[in-house]
């Protein structure tokens, strides 16, 4: 750390910082949610449901900032242009370079040029003198050497940041199985009131039967029972008996029919 620049220093601490609050939520969002998912799905209720809820809201921020974070690394790293530029230091040293080549050409340039000695011997001004390390300064070995620090930097936060964001993935990913799973639970419990209601209508079209015999025979017909000549009673009891078994075989029948098309 204390062989970088000072602004490269200083990107290093606030990633570090920044990385570590976000590891630091992804691993509180993990202990609140494993509780939750477990808990919901042993017994799915308003209260379990409105606990994962919140949960994947705060998923769901968390993601988006670790994916803005590291798309941000990721464009630094696929653009050598902005590396070099992110190393203010290397950047000075090599403008400051630039210019001190700049003013030995323009020296040169005046030595050279004849004219200037019949204004008064201006051609006979020696060029400033320069350290010999200007003179051989590499551009392209030290601006391959700016990037590589600046890039050996971002890779490292870089990867922290795709882990953290992998964690989210993996998080994601249990927090959709589970959904699925209630889905599925929810399905079978409405497959099972489905069904219910079936054999319930079916019972209730068979008592209906036996209620509209019933019906007629008690609007329409003078009973008397122990006398056969106004009150057939016996006949009563006797289509009264067949319309129980009638309905009894009817819904036997219907239920009979919907297990063999595996409606029930």
């Amino acid at each position: 750390l204390e062989d970088l620049p000072f602004e490269l220093r200083v990107l290093e601490a606030a990633l570090d910082i920044v990385l570590k609050y976000m590891e630091t939520l992804t691993s509180d969002l993990e202990a609140s949610a494993h509780p939750a998912l477990d808990a919901l799905t042993t017994k799915v209720d308003t209260e379990n449901l409105e606990r994962v809820r919140r949960v994947k809201n705060r998923m769901v921020r968390l993601t988006t900032r670790v994916e803005t974070l590291r798309e941000v690394l990721e464009k630094f790293l696929d653009d050598d242009a902005d590396m070099r530029d992110m190393n203010l230091t290397a950047k000075e040293a090599r403008e400051e370079q630039e210019r001190i080549q700049d003013l030995l050409k323009h020296g040169s340039s005046m030595h050279q040029n004849p004219s200037f000695d019949a204004l008064g011997g201006v051609g006979d001004i020696n060029p400033p003198e320069t350290p010999q390390s200007a003179l051989t300064y590499d551009s392209d070995e030290e601006e391959e050497e700016a990037i590589e620090v600046v890039e050996q930097l971002l890779e490292t936060y870089f990867m922290q940041a795709d882990n953290t964001w992998n964690k989210l993935q993996t998080l994601t990913e249990y927090i959709d199985d589970t959904e699925d799973y209630v889905n599925i639970q929810l399905d079978s419990q409405r497959n099972q009131l489905i069904r219910l209601d079936l054999i319930l209508t079916c019972l209730s079209a068979s008592i209906a039967l036996i209620t509209a015999i019933t019906s007629l025979f008690a609007m329409n017909v003078q009973l008397r029972p122990g006398s056969e000549e106004d009150g057939p009673y016996s006949w009563f009891v006797i289509i009264s008996t067949t319309s129980c078994a009638g309905a009894i075989l009817l819904f036997l029948g219907v239920m009979t029919y919907s297990r063999y098309k595996r409606l029930i």
